[in-house]
């Protein structure tokens, strides 16, 4: 039985819905449920995504792990800074102006600093820099902790990397008691500069 212009249906539920249709009502069934079943699926598959994130100033692009939200308030042209909604943890995108030409020097200034008496407490060098291909870039990975307040430690892992005249740095700061390094380890996997070196 075809269904006129306008027809009711009975959903079974005690609602009755005005349908604008030329189909036979098997056929109307059938695709409301197909596309239903559709509409789930691309749910589901949305819900599992990671979010594409522009860095400061243009200079790449990078895929976040899902749950990873930009923090507005300590962003700014130069830092983009995201926090995870599972753990805490924290994802700096830092690009500033290059002081060095030297990627291992650069490093060896930011450990410096850090470690003077202005500087982090209690900061220890965890791994020193050792080298690192970004999306075809030579860039530094190096690894250090410190404790943020009396109770926790904090665990950081850095990339850095000179590109376009500008030092870049990419930075995963989460509790020292449970590390989460392949956070970052996704997010330097889908690095993609936006111009060409």
């Amino acid at each position: 039985m075809f269904c006129s212009w306008l027809s009711l249906f009975d959903d079974g539920k005690g609602f009755v819905v005005l349908l604008p249709c030329r189909f036979p009502m098997k056929v109307l069934r059938s695709r409301i449920i197909v596309y239903g079943l559709a509409l789930l699926l691309l749910a589901g598959t949305y819900a599992g995504a990671q979010t594409s994130a522009q860095g400061p100033m243009g200079l790449f692009n990078v895929l976040l792990p899902r749950g990873w939200i930009l923090q507005v308030a300590r962003s700014d042209w130069q830092l983009h800074v995201y926090h995870a909604a599972e753990a805490p943890a924290a994802l700096y995108l830092e690009v500033q102006e290059a002081a060095y030409d030297d990627l291992y020097e650069a490093a060896d200034r930011i450990t410096a600093m850090y470690q003077s008496p202005w500087g982090l407490k209690e900061f220890a060098v965890v791994t020193e820099p050792l080298p690192l291909n970004l999306d075809g870039v030579e860039a530094v990975r190096l690894a250090y902790s410190y404790r943020l307040d009396s109770s926790q430690r904090v665990m950081e892992t850095r990339v850095l990397a000179l590109y376009q005249g500008m030092l870049v740095s990419a930075a995963l700061a989460q509790s020292e008691t449970e590390p989460t390094p392949e956070a970052l380890d996704k997010v330097l996997d889908s690095w993609r500069w936006s111009y060409a070196e």
